[in-house]
């Protein structure tokens, strides 16, 4: 079914998280994670409309043309330019979804990796945003393992992945 578009401030939305997609020469698109409705939605030029359905988006973040989605134990990215040249809106349907690419997580919860590809990392299911830094690494809130992550490139060109902080049990200051 196509999403029609709908006037922004009189839609229905329940907001988790949004980030902002500002393309060279183009309209600025603002990507909204409708937890509650299982669904990315974007807004541009007052309109909203969903851009991905089926989908339980914790957190987002935009980095060029890169759309980054923390999905319960999961983040994938799509190119944004690309996906905007297919019919809105898309259906997830996880990994296999066309046009993703998993970054880092898998479907199963835990925790293990550090030290390894962070594709091959376990998250809790309390997977909630992530961030990026002025030299390229990622960081991850792992919430119910109660750490942060970060995700780091190594020279060949793999993104690895560690804890920096947290290790699930209480101490510290």
């Amino acid at each position: 079914a196509v999403d029609t578009e709908s006037d922004a401030l009189s839609a229905s939305i329940k907001p988790s998280f949004i980030a902002l997609y500002e393309p060279d020469g183009a309209e600025d698109i603002l990507f909204i994670c409708d937890y509650s409705f299982a669904k990315i939605r974007m807004v541009k030029q007052g309109k909203l409309s969903t851009f991905i359905n089926e989908i339980s988006c914790n957190s987002l973040l935009v980095d060029g043309d890169t759309l980054y989605i923390v999905w319960v134990r999961e983040i994938s990215k799509i190119n944004i330019k690309e996906m905007l040249k297919q019919p809105l809106p898309l259906t997830f349907i996880g990994e296999n979804t066309p046009g993703f690419t998993r970054f880092a997580g898998s479907i199963n919860a835990g925790f293990s990796g550090d030290g390894g590809p962070a594709k091959d990392a376990l998250f809790s299911d309390a997977l909630r945003t992530i961030k990026k830094d002025s030299e390229n690494n990622f960081y991850v809130l792992d919430g119910l393992n109660g750490r942060v992550r970060k995700i780091t490139k190594n020279i060949q060109g793999i993104d690895i992945i560690t804890t920096i902080a947290g290790s699930n049990t209480f101490s510290g200051d």
